[in-house]
């Protein structure tokens, strides 16, 4: 029997140190992953991740994919590899707040903190030195929004302004309206900002000058960013002077073409208590206003009139 507990005892102690020993194998492979990476050993990592075996790829899944992401950002750099890389970040720091990898890079002599560093250097090179900056630029900040990826807060402001840069020039290049609702979108009162505005009305008024209708005058007016930006302006909205001559324009020729005493009637009442004209010199006012008066008297004989008449094809009763 005490043979027994004895066999018992030495087994279970011969196991814990083999579990523990293969444990400890498991975990040098994965740190030395990690070293081949600090010190641009790309072949050497590559021969090492193919001997991996599935065991270890179950138990640190986290780390060797971070450490595969890392391998092609850093040793062979391009925009596709940095999706990965942020993910890859994303699962460590869920996992325990990478406080296993920390544990890895430490005993492995290696600062975790130095491959961030890297990381976010490379990220900022790869699009500094890209060939459409302006997508790519947009591209990985919302990708670091999505992975919730700690990024260097000055690496980070440096992609903003580089974002910001393209994004300006180009639309300084060819001005559209949507590209200046994305410019007030993305940088709300900074950089060029004041610049964009007012480019952004002086496509407004192009627009309103080009096709004279409701619709282009009254997005001229309407805008709710430029209302915003010149009503805290103490310069006074370029144009404001001549698009309320348009609208003038616009809605006395809306009376005039009415067709009929009611249409004329509500025109009338639109030119008249327009808020646009508010304060501003209404050429025909005046006109407007006779038009007014005898507007009323007009509908109200058309109605008369309407009552008055007997039906048509009346049956009138016969004498008899």
């Amino acid at each position: 029997m005490k043979n027994s507990y004895l066999t018992m005892i030495v087994f279970t102690i011969f196991t814990i140190s083999f579990c523990s020993k293969t444990q400890a194998q498991k975990q040098s492979r994965v740190e030395r992953l990690y070293q081949h990476i600090a010190w641009s050993e790309g072949d050497k990592y590559d021969r090492l991740r193919e001997k991996m075996d599935t065991k270890s790829m179950d138990a640190y899944k986290n780390e060797i994919t971070l450490a595969d992401a890392l391998r092609q950002l850093l040793l062979t750099p391009g925009i596709n590899a940095i999706e990965p890389y942020l993910k890859s970040d994303m699962a460590i720091q869920q996992q325990d707040g990478g406080a296993r990898l920390r544990s890895f890079c430490q005993a492995a002599n290696l600062n975790v903190n130095l491959f961030r560093h890297k990381a976010d250097s490379t990220i900022f090179a790869l699009l500094v030195y890209s060939k459409d900056q302006l997508e790519d630029s947009r591209t990985v900040l919302a990708q670091i929004k999505k992975y919730a990826y700690n990024i260097d807060p000055d690496i980070y402001e440096a992609i903003v302004r580089l974002k910001e840069k393209v994004q300006y020039a180009d639309l300084k290049a060819q001005p559209t309206q949507a590209k200046c609702d994305t410019y007030f979108k993305d940088f709300h009162n900074q950089y060029n900002y004041v610049e964009v505005a007012q480019i952004y009305n002086d496509l407004l008024y192009r627009a309103a000058l080009d096709k004279q209708n409701d619709s282009t005058i009254l997005c001229y007016f309407n805008d709710t960013t430029l209302k915003t930006f010149y009503a805290n302006s103490k310069e006074p909205r370029p144009y404001l002077t001549e698009v309320q001559k348009l609208y003038d324009d616009c809605l006395f020729k809306a009376i005039q073409t009415a067709t009929s005493p009611e249409v004329q009637k509500h025109c009338i009442n639109a030119y008249i208590e327009c808020p646009y004209l508010a304060g501003c010199n209404r050429r025909y006012l005046p006109q407007v206003e006779y038009a007014n008066d005898s507007i009323d008297l007009v509908i109200l004989v058309s109605q008369v009139d309407f009552f008055s008449t007997p039906p048509a094809n009346q049956n009138l009763p016969s004498n008899t």
